[in-house]
């Protein structure tokens, strides 16, 4: 905007990024900005729309690219994007080759408050260990250190997850998932994991969920349950409050 025109500041852009330009053409029109963008960049790699009726722009910007024998620029659907605005413009057929995805990516809209507490699970003494418990509605918090097992099917589909007691056998068929990290204020060898390890860990980990928890629609929630010492902890402990 700050270039006396339109196609001034594509071909200024295109000069310092001549085989890499993604250039943004709906601040004034879309159709225009299209055609000024393939006028001025012989290798243009994409354009980006971000706002407006995004499907039938996009119909319109790739005739536009073609004719002007543009066909290998990819165009870019970007505005406040979500999963169920992505899926609306997949169902209309939409020629969009990439969905940037910020806001709603990058933060919690549909939940911008995460309800995480800190509550005390155990008290040593040189009379014992006591388990504190809340019994408040909704509230309740379960004693004890605890470790969580995640079940899995023979192929390794996973069935879910287990909270239970630190130190109890782990049910046939699961796998522990918790780690100390630190201790005595150092970190240990398990939060020194490599970023991209941890990135390949999450992908196997999504891939091995059933479909019925991944739908858009209606998911299923993931089943997690109370293991049976837990829970007679947590009986032991209610019973013992001093009301």
């Amino acid at each position: 905007m700050a270039f006396a025109s339109e196609r001034e500041a594509f071909e200024t852009y295109v000069q310092t990024f001549p085989e890499t330009a993604t250039l943004l053409i709906d601040t004034y029109d879309v159709r225009k900005g299209a055609s000024n963008t393939a006028a001025v960049c012989e290798k243009l790699r994409g354009v980006r729309i971000d706002s407006g009726d995004l499907a039938a722009h996009a119909r319109e910007v790739r005739a536009i690219l073609d004719l002007m024998d543009r066909k290998g620029a990819k165009i870019v659907a970007s505005g406040d994007l979500n999963e169920f605005r992505i899926e609306e413009l997949l169902e209309k057929s939409a020629p969009i080759d990439i969905f940037g995805v910020g806001t709603e990516l990058a933060t919690s809209k549909d939940a911008p408050a995460l309800g995480g507490i800190y509550k005390l699970v155990a008290i040593e003494s040189e009379q014992g260990t006591r388990y504190p418990v809340k019994t408040s509605e909704d509230k309740a918090s379960y004693p004890g250190r605890k470790q969580i097992f995640r079940m899995a099917d023979p192929d390794g589909t996973l069935q879910g997850d287990i909270l239970e007691l630190e130190g109890e056998a782990p049910p046939e068929g699961s796998a522990p998932l918790l780690q100390r990290v630190m201790h005595s204020g150092k970190r240990e060898a398990a939060a020194c994991e490599p970023l991209e390890k941890m990135q390949e860990r999450c992908r196997v980990e999504l891939s091995r969920l059933p479909e019925r928890l991944k739908r858009l629609r209606a998911p299923e929630e993931y089943p997690v349950r109370i293991g049976p010492a837990l829970e007679r902890l947590f009986q032991q402990a209610v019973k013992g409050i001093k009301k």
